[in-house]
């Protein structure tokens, strides 16, 4: 028997079986009227062997399939399949089936669109019509999911139907979305006090330095290695004064060590993971060595573990980024000894073998899929194994830090970063996209990831300019800075064994063109942060495929080129050694700009259509939309709590245009967009004059200087001057 219920108009949910619980929904589903039902033609649910279910989808002939959050591949999925199962994976290559997120919602592309979520904290896998092209199947591993299927004239009409179900994105401080600078690892005081006076020294503007593991005494989170950073609240204050905060990492893994505070805590409260076997707390390994892991699934352990961040702040962090809450583990002291056990008996036996060299060269003890059997969560009362909610995990640690950062000032808002995530953390973090590596490949991967991850709710989002693993170059540092200037979280981070990548480590020209481009976002900030708070408002993606704000583009699916915001082409060069790309423009007409530290300067009105573009080593092709009006200002060293009253406007339209700049001090919270204090400028033309009108909502008028320069289709441009 199917039962189904209707949260909203455009909704409905299927419930097969028991399911757990995941939160991601924003209202219980126990608190909805249920009643019989039936599935949409032609699909069907069926019970597998053991546990599970399988979900068959029929897809039509020209379907293609977007979303799924962070995966591996293009922006259509079809003809792949993929894993939905939280994973550290360190090496992203095409074959890779899952990743840090688990993010099971998807939308078909027909002439009617459908959105797909499938609600369940166990593994899913799916099959986009790999192995039967005109067949979508999943299948769920637990003994009760959710089926959401929603309706809507486009994609956008479903993604802000998903968004009504399961919540609207994380919105951080205006802070956050400056520049940030990390490396695995600013390892003491001196170099992160060097980091700061190299960023000075080079002009370049940056707001957050990120502190990774070797901050902490051996490793233990929580702490300070007082050897290496002996005064961490003096060095916070001094870079506050130059307008650079702290971000600290921290892992679920609790070093067992006896005298250690949190380790002796949870031991004493019964916080920690048990064994399956019922033989004590679950042992697995990280970068402590021996470590045990809380039960987030309780909500008292969650309680504790979020206020041990709230404690970490008095030392002067400023925000906090979970790392490794899959949960990774390196291994375990059974699979150890087995490990060891193998390799002796080949020693012994003088064997050198094939089998020894599949044995060295299998995935050996990391992450082995036998340790989620191992250890149990009590869930409501009822021990359950974590593979049953292993996507969870990662989520309901970000959660309990959320929790109590909301806690301790409600009236502002925080900033946090997690590596695991499922549909529901969006409303609590912001991810970035894990271990990406220095390989041009994955300059692509970061639009395609970008895309994909604002369609399922998202939206602060952001790989590691550079890439993370792998040595960068002078060329690709470029690329990638004027990428990631257009990217919601804006992170230059590096593994411990890569060269350094620092804007300034290369060359003259290097130093010269990564400083334009981290300019160039800070002189867009007014119209990036307000937009991006607006689209999280009002349930609608940063980050835009051309295809839902294009019905030209819906065929074409591209995957190197994206909207920011609604009123931004940017197309990217993700190619080394090249002058230029080809650029598909939607519609009618775009207004050509050009990028400058200053921001943006228009160049004329180009047609629509597919073209190529030159784009130096200086240059990034960017277009504004018809109908828009994008806000800019003179660039800063770091965001401040006061906004600039001097703005220079860009526009292009026949007739109107509008945007709205808010003027908030970045970190107060609001509960909608309208709520937030802004003015919003509209331009008109009347009777082939042009009139600025301005207006303020949610706060005084206040002294306000405008430059508007206005292009209109022909290609004539008109300027505008209005002051307050």
């Amino acid at each position: 028997m199917v039962f189904v219920a209707q949260p909203n108009s455009a909704v409905l949910v299927y419930r097969f079986g028991s399911p757990i619980e995941t939160g991601a929904f924003v209202s219980e589903p126990k608190d909805w009227q249920w009643r019989t039902g039936a599935l949409p033609a032609e699909w069907s649910v069926s019970g597998l062997e053991g546990k599970g279910f399988s979900i068959n989808m029929p897809l039509q002939s020209n379907d293609s399939i977007v979303g799924l959050g962070q995966h591996v591949g293009g922006v259509n999925c079809r003809g792949s399949s993929f894993r939905m199962y939280s994973t550290d994976c360190p090496v992203h290559i095409p074959s890779l089936r899952a990743m840090y997120g688990a993010h099971p919602f998807m939308i078909i592309l027909r002439e009617r669109p459908i959105g797909i979520f499938i609600d369940s904290p166990g593994e899913i896998s799916l099959d986009a019509g790999a192995s039967t092209r005109g067949m979508l199947t999943a299948k769920v591993s637990t003994a009760g999911f959710y089926l959401t299927v929603i309706e809507g004239d486009s994609a956008a009409d479903i993604v802000s139907s998903y968004l009504t179900l399961v919540g609207e994105p994380f919105i951080p401080p205006r802070w956050a979305f400056g520049y940030h600078q990390s490396r695995w690892s600013y390892g003491n005081e001196g170099a992160v006090r060097e980091i700061a006076q190299k960023l000075g020294e080079h002009d370049i503007p940056c707001d957050v330095i990120h502190m990774d593991i070797h901050y902490m005494r051996d490793y233990k989170v929580f702490t300070i290695n007082t050897d290496s950073f002996p005064n961490l609240p003096k060095l916070s204050s001094d870079l506050r004064e130059k307008g650079i905060r702290l971000i600290s990492i921290i892992d679920p893994g609790v070093k067992i060590e006896d005298g250690y505070s949190v380790y002796e805590e949870g031991k004493q409260k019964g916080y920690f993971c048990q064994r399956a076997d019922g033989k004590g707390a679950f042992v697995g390994a990280v970068w402590p060595g021996p470590s045990v892991f809380p039960d987030f699934f309780r909500e008292d352990v969650r309680d504790w573990w979020g206020k041990l961040y709230v404690r970490l702040q008095s030392e002067g962090f400023a925000g906090f980024w979970n790392d490794m809450n899959e949960p990774s583990i390196f291994y375990t002291p059974d699979a150890f000894k087995e490990y060891a056990r193998k390799v002796r008996g080949f020693d012994e036996r003088n064997e050198f073998s094939e089998a020894l060299s599949n044995l060295i060269w299998d995935k050996g003890l990391t992450n082995q899929e036998s340790y989620y059997d191992e250890f149990v969560h009590d869930v409501n009362g009822e021990r359950v194994p974590n593979r049953e909610v292993h996507n969870l995990f990662g989520t309901l640690m970000t959660r309990a830090t959320a929790e109590a950062l909301a806690a301790e000032d409600e009236s502002k808002r925080y900033f946090l970063l997690s590596r695991s995530s499922y549909p529901g953390m969006h409303r609590y973090a912001a991810i970035w996209t894990g271990d990406n590596h220095s390989w041009w490949e994955h300059l692509s991967l970061n639009i395609q990831m970008l895309i994909s991850l604002n369609l399922s709710g998202f939206m602060f989002c952001g790989a590691d300019t550079g890439g993370f693993g792998g040595d960068c170059t002078p060329e690709m540092l470029i690329r990638w800075t004027q990428l990631g200037a257009f990217s919601p979280f804006f992170r230059n981070h590096a593994a411990l064994w890569a060269r350094n990548q620092e804007p300034w480590v290369f060359d003259d020209e290097t130093l010269a063109l990564c400083r334009s481009g981290i300019k160039m976002r800070y002189a867009l900030l007014p119209y990036i942060y307000s937009e991006f708070v607006k689209s999280a408002s009002t349930r609608t993606p940063f980050i835009r495929g051309l295809f839902l704000d294009y019905k030209d583009a819906e065929t074409r699916l591209d995957e190197d080129q994206f909207l920011c915001g609604p009123s931004l082409l940017v197309a990217p060069v993700v190619r080394p050694a090249v002058h230029g790309r080809h650029v598909y423009l939607p519609g009618s007409r775009w207004l050509k700009v050009k990028a400058s530290e200053q921001g943006l300067d228009a160049e004329g009105v180009v047609p629509s259509g597919e073209s190529f573009v030159s784009a130096a080593l200086h240059e990034i092709p960017l277009y504004v939309a018809f109908g828009g009006l994008i806000p800019m200002t003179a660039p800063r060293r770091h965001t401040s709590n006061t906004c600039p009253s001097r703005y220079k406007l860009i526009g292009f339209t026949d007739s109107s245009a509008e945007c709205a700049v808010l003027l908030d001090d970045g970190e107060a919270r609001y509960s909608t967009w309208q709520s937030y204090p802004k003015f919003i400028c509209s331009v008109k033309k009347v009777n082939d004059e042009w009139k600025c009108d301005v207006r303020f909502e949610s706060t005084e008028p206040q002294q306000l200087e405008l430059e508007i320069e206005l292009w209109d289709s022909s290609g004539a441009k008109r300027t505008l001057a209005w002051r307050r």
